[in-house]
């Protein structure tokens, strides 16, 4: 198996052992009789890789090892948060312990190891394990979105899961969030109906739901790393991508979603891979998953279509480059549109024909305290009144601070998603400020990374084109959207999650611009990200801790 595609079975392999091994209905996660049967196969798997002696053994050595601390971190989590979550003095110490050992592990991988193969795949697995922590840890109905009830009769995505659960078909009626795409849906309605005739309780199954998040999540984290290897960016480079990527803290929040934004996130990033491989080797068997991504994304949730026009331009400049075997690309593209069209298509005309629905149509939220309608085109782009004067989101009209500036709210929303939790005690304020700030230098950088690649970059002007267009169009939308839908949960960042990870492979890519890929020639900015991600990775992993003791 190439080393770049391990994180995908690993990551399918443990989202199978939490939804199978982990109670997540209980106070203690890890029953006693499997914290042990773990325990006991980690070391056992240790030792006979140790006895191996071979390099690829030494690399799933690393990452059993690796999650050793996570079983100790669930376990001591939950005893911490039932007898300490109000002692802020052992919250603090707690904090500071994991950081130094946190720190102290990141400086070895970023610092004293040489970065390669290996080091990209213990980051991935490492952003694997705090999304771990964070499933096991969170109750589902924490810090999500648009969520509704898993019971008969249910709106929301939960009622839409159950409703396909009980009945078997789509909804035949329009609830609040049942006009989406239900390709996320009937996965979890059918995984939902495994689970439930393996024992499982239908009303606890949006915990085991989470699950499917964590692995698309992880998934997408994989590609973005695939991707960047197809650009052929350094290992040095894609560990910065990777170690900032999988600690992002909405990125981390998303794995525990019960809502179609991780699927078509996913299916947009493996968009994005099989077009350049397409385009390096058009074929049939090759544009055929091109087309289930693009029509899958659509059918997960309809935005995956602003990801088309950066794919469109890299078809029609094959077709020219190719102009001589237009019949052959012809071919390839009518089995791309048969494909790709009715998947992506046929539940909006469901919903015309049945519902009366324009295609794309998008509800406006009922909650007018969010209403923000009294701000300009300058407000909301750069006015900065009131709006640092708290750190999470503020949704109520009637307060003074209401967000309305789109940089700031999108910067709270990844920080700390839609919640307040943030105010809670002292110590989770002051990490989390911390993270907002970081995250805010972490966009900055985004924009200036991709500046570096598209003028110094020695990839080819078509993918700095293709990137450039497709994170381009994801962020006008996105605008766009906030403007026609003036309320602070527009703002949300899982609109752009796609951007944010092109951005990370386009900053990877800038910074081996700089650097010409030689290791002799790191130089001070290329240190400075591995100082910043250390740092980056440190407080998010504090954050999530303190989240422990908040659910």
């Amino acid at each position: 198996m190439k080393s770049e595609n391990r994180i995908f079975p690993v990551s399918l392999l443990v989202m199978l052992a939490v939804m199978v091994l982990f109670r997540q209905d209980a106070l203690y996660k890890i029953p006693v009789w499997v914290w042990i049967t773990i325990s006991v196969f980690v070391v056992c798997s240790n030792l006979f890789l140790f006895l191996q002696k071979k390099k690829v053994s030494k690399n799933w050595l690393s990452a059993s090892i690796c999650s050793i601390p996570l079983l100790f971190a669930i376990q001591w989590g939950c005893y911490f948060r039932d007898h300490f979550k109000k002692d802020e003095t052992v919250i603090l110490w707690s904090t500071v312990a994991l950081g130094v050992l946190l720190a102290v592990g990141l400086i070895y991988l970023f610092f004293i190891r040489p970065i390669d193969e290996d080091t990209v795949f213990l980051l991935l697995f490492s952003g694997l394990l705090i999304r771990v922590f964070y499933v096991v840890m969170t109750q589902a109905n924490y810090y999500q979105n648009d969520m509704g009830k898993l019971v008969s009769g249910g709106d929301g995505h939960l009622g839409y899961i159950y409703t396909i659960y009980e009945t078997g078909k789509l909804p035949d009626r329009l609830m609040y969030q049942f006009y989406h795409p239900p390709l996320h849906h009937m996965v979890a309605a059918g995984v939902m109906r495994i689970a439930t005739l393996l024992g499982a309780n239908a009303a606890k199954a949006d915990e085991i739901i989470q699950c499917l998040s964590l692995f698309y999540v992880t998934a997408s984290l994989g590609l973005m790393n695939k991707i960047a290897l197809r650009l052929k960016i350094s290992a040095k480079a894609r560990a910065v991508a990777v170690g900032l990527g999988g600690f992002l803290p909405y990125g981390v929040m998303m794995s525990g979603a019960v809502n179609n934004d991780p699927l078509m996130t996913l299916l947009v990033m493996a968009f994005i891979y099989f077009t350049m491989k397409w385009y390096e080797k058009p074929t049939i068997p090759n544009i055929i998953p091109m087309a289930l991504c693009i029509g899958g994304g659509m059918m997960s949730k309809m935005s995956a279509v602003l990801i088309a026009p950066a794919g469109a331009i890299v078809m029609l400049v094959k077709l020219w480059q190719e102009r001589r075997a237009f019949g052959r690309y012809v071919k390839q593209f009518l089995v791309f549109g048969v494909i790709a069209f009715p998947l992506g298509l046929w539940h909006s005309i469901r919903n015309m024909i049945l519902f009366h629905l324009p295609l794309g149509y998008v509800p406006g939220p009922a909650a007018e305290k969010q209403l923000i309608t009294d701000n300009s085109l300058w407000t909301r782009l750069f006015d900065l009144t009131g709006q640092l004067e708290q750190y999470s989101l503020r949704w109520n009209r009637h307060e003074a601070l209401l967000d309305h500036n789109i940089f700031t709210a999108v910067t709270k929303c990844t920080v700390f998603g839609e919640s307040d939790y943030y105010r809670r005690n002292p110590i989770v304020e002051g990490v989390g400020t911390v993270m907002f700030w970081l995250t805010a230098v972490l966009f900055v950088t985004l924009l200036v990374g991709g500046i570096l690649w598209l003028k110094k970059g020695k990839s080819k002007t078509l993918w700095k084109v293709f990137f450039s267009v497709g994170a381009g169009t994801i962020l006008f939308s996105y605008i766009k959207f906030c403007f026609d839908y003036p309320y602070v949960c527009t703002m949300n960042v899982r609109y752009v999650m796609a951007a944010i990870y092109i951005g990370l492979v386009a900053l990877a890519a800038g910074s081996d611009a700089l650097t010409g890929r030689r290791p002799d020639k790191a130089g001070k900015g290329g240190v400075a990200l591995r100082v910043f991600t250390v740092v980056y990775m440190v407080c998010c992993s504090l954050l999530m801790l303190n989240f422990s003791y908040l659910t």
